[in-house]
């Protein structure tokens, strides 16, 4: 519950376009056809957070970035991983979070909790910019 003084508005997170969610099984990261694949999807239904489960691949130590092979697509998706080095090692999957630009923005930290759970740390204080 919220202090009495508190204003509700300021609370909550209000971003001035469309934040969409989503979420995909995308099997296997291994492959750049299915990076590219997940790029031109995210891009094409204009996707903000998409939560990614089964990703198997080789390194998911880094963030990887993303993007349609379009000429006219700028946008830039970025891939953050749950980094478990174990499941990683002997071909499990994990699971991760594709970020929009805008989204990638607001996230300080990620927190790799196992490799089937992740969260981030922090958000940007006033994260709700469009």
């Amino acid at each position: 519950m919220l202090p009495p003084n508190t204003r509700t508005e300021a609370v909550f997170l209000k971003p001035h376009a469309p934040f969409k969610l989503a979420a995909f099984n995308v099997r296997t990261f291994m492959q750049v056809g299915q990076q590219i694949g997940l790029a031109m999807s995210l891009e094409n239904f204009n996707i903000d957070v998409c939560c990614l489960s089964e990703t198997r691949i080789q390194d998911s130590g880094e963030v990887l970035q993303i993007h349609s092979p379009s000429v006219a697509s700028k946008r830039l998706f970025y891939v953050r991983l749950s980094r478990d080095p174990v499941a990683s090692s002997s071909g499990l999957a994990g699971v991760g979070v594709a970020l929009s630009a805008r989204s990638e923005a607001v996230l300080i930290d990620w927190i790799p909790i196992n490799g089937r759970l992740c969260a981030p740390d922090r958000l940007q204080p006033g994260c709700n910019q469009g």
